[in-house]
């Protein structure tokens, strides 16, 4: 069956074959290919999109820590950003990382923050592990950039999801 997303994105992108939605809870999100290369379509309101696609493009030389940005989509209201698909799951609930894994998911934080991202929405669901065990950060859409108003985030008056923190305590650090 065939849910509005994909057909979003049979309209956003002709050249696109859906192989369909990546997460079972995120139908916005799909797996897809163009040209025999698997990759990721995420769909959405153009502002929380729009956050995604600005971090991916600071990030393009993120030294395998965030996804690579293919393309980009708009349709009314609604846009899309293809990038990269990275093989994996994503972590568990309770799943602890080794001091490696760690290290590696600090750095990438401090990345991010060297770029003026701040990953608001860090939790075991935005983090995926590869099957060399390293991980990867991806869903951005809650992130703010550093010519954003981090009041205006926390107060839900920028583009993207408004009030959906998890942890408090995190996003108090990440800024």
């Amino acid at each position: 069956m065939i849910n509005e997303y994909e057909r979003l994105a049979r309209i956003m992108c002709t050249n696109l074959e859906i192989v369909g939605p990546l997460v079972r809870k995120r139908p916005n999100v799909l797996h897809v290919r163009r040209n025999g290369t698997d990759m990721v379509l995420k769909m959405g309101e153009k502002g929380s999109i729009g956050i995604e696609r600005a971090v991916l493009e600071r990030t393009t030389d993120s030294e395998g820590y965030t996804p690579m940005i293919s393309d980009w989509f708009v349709v009314d209201n609604y846009a899309g950003v293809l990038k990269e698909f990275i093989e994996g799951r994503t972590l568990e609930r309770n799943e602890r990382l080794t001091q490696r894994q760690y290290s590696h998911l600090k750095g990438a934080v401090k990345y991010l923050h060297g770029k003026g991202v701040y990953f608001l929405d860090i939790h075991p669901e935005n983090v995926l592990i590869t099957p060399e065990c390293v991980p990867r950060l991806f869903d951005f859409d809650l992130c703010t950039l550093d010519n954003q108003s981090f009041i205006s985030r926390l107060a839900g008056d920028s583009p993207g999801k408004k009030g959906d923190y998890r942890n408090l305590k995190e996003l108090r650090e990440a800024a």
